[in-house]
């Protein structure tokens, strides 16, 4: 009659029985299954693989010891993967042999994110939802909740974690969209109310008409690049970082076309001065109340809008956006 609490003590008392929480949680936090054992000895890399293994192991149990020694209290095993390089990270800082290189392959790397982590994140980043009407098209079967991964868990029960042609191509309609539906909203705000270019303003122009740089205003643009590749990526670099250069010759690049086909008639390929309809900002995203007179831009005669346009569409489909 006491045959199953017998089984319960026999399962708590083996040692794997702590070691299986820590393998799904780090599945679940990393995205990543935990090492298995390499049997082919004739691997080229299968001693770098059983030293991964045996390093990861030894982490694990570590984990695993610390989570009985705090009576099996679960935030203990999340805290502790939270704090390891699996999970912290970043990057080398020195150059790797290929041999090294194996040996640390699954760390630090990042996940796709669900498409409901997506959605989250490109409403805390740039203030609005990738949504039409009341339809998230990432939370929508009937949209890309499918498409980008996810599941139902009817039909569909298993996610997709490599990316694929049409997840890459859902990703960057999502881009083109929030940079056209997010960036003159956030420029009609106050600079201390926005979410993504505090630093600059729709008339800061990088160079004046001889083509000459206007000092103040480059500097302001590749400060407000600066704080988008920390708000949208979570990179932290200095202002002169490669990084920080390819973006500003983006925006330059993006910025110097406009102003020549601006002053070119339509039929000869140029382009007008009114921003399209979505991407106008006009009233408030919200409340649907319509936003003063001497805040709403419908316009764009300089071609800075666009070309922050640009930028904002360039960030939102790196790597570092789309994966944690």
């Amino acid at each position: 009659p006491r045959a199953e609490q017998w089984l319960a003590q026999q399962l708590v008392a083996d040692s794997r029985f702590a070691i299986a929480p820590v393998h799904i949680m780090f599945k679940g936090l990393s995205g990543q299954d935990p090492l298995r054992e390499p049997s082919d000895v004739n691997d080229e890399h299968y001693l770098q693989a059983i030293r991964a293994f045996d390093v990861q192991s030894q982490i694990f149990q570590g984990i695993a010891d610390k989570f009985v020694e705090d009576n099996y209290n679960l935030k203990t095993v999340i805290k502790e993967i939270v704090k390891s390089p699996y999970y912290r990270a970043y990057n080398a800082t020195e150059a790797l042999s290929a041999e090294r290189e194996a040996e640390l392959a699954e760390v630090g790397t990042g996940r796709l994110l669900t498409p409901e982590q997506l959605h989250r994140k490109i409403e805390a980043i740039t203030g609005q939802p990738w949504r039409n009407g009341d339809t998230n098209y990432l939370l929508d079967s009937n949209e890309y909740l499918i498409f980008y991964g996810g599941i139902d868990s009817d039909d569909v029960t298993t996610r997709i974690t490599e990316p694929n042609g049409i997840m890459a191509n859902v990703a960057t309609r999502m881009a083109n969209e929030m940079a056209c539906w997010t960036v003159a909203s956030d420029f009609a705000k106050d600079p201390a109310d926005r979410m993504m270019f505090p630093f600059v303003e729709v008339g800061f122009e990088p160079e004046d008409e001889n083509g000459f740089e206007v000092a103040g205003a480059a500097s302001a643009i590749r400060a407000n690049i600066q704080y988008l590749h920390q708000r949208l990526l979570g990179e932290f670099v200095d202002l002169n970082d490669p990084e920080i250069d390819r973006t500003y010759q983006l925006y330059l690049d993006v910025w110097k076309d406009g102003q020549e086909k601006l002053a070119l008639p339509p039929d000869q390929g140029g382009y007008g001065t009114g921003l399209a309809g979505p991407c106008q900002a006009t009233e408030d995203y919200w409340t649907g109340e319509p936003l003063p007179d001497g805040r709403q831009i419908t316009s764009d005669e300089t071609y800075t809008i666009r070309a922050w346009m640009a930028v904002t569409a360039y960030l939102l489909t790196d790597y570092s956006f789309l994966h944690e």
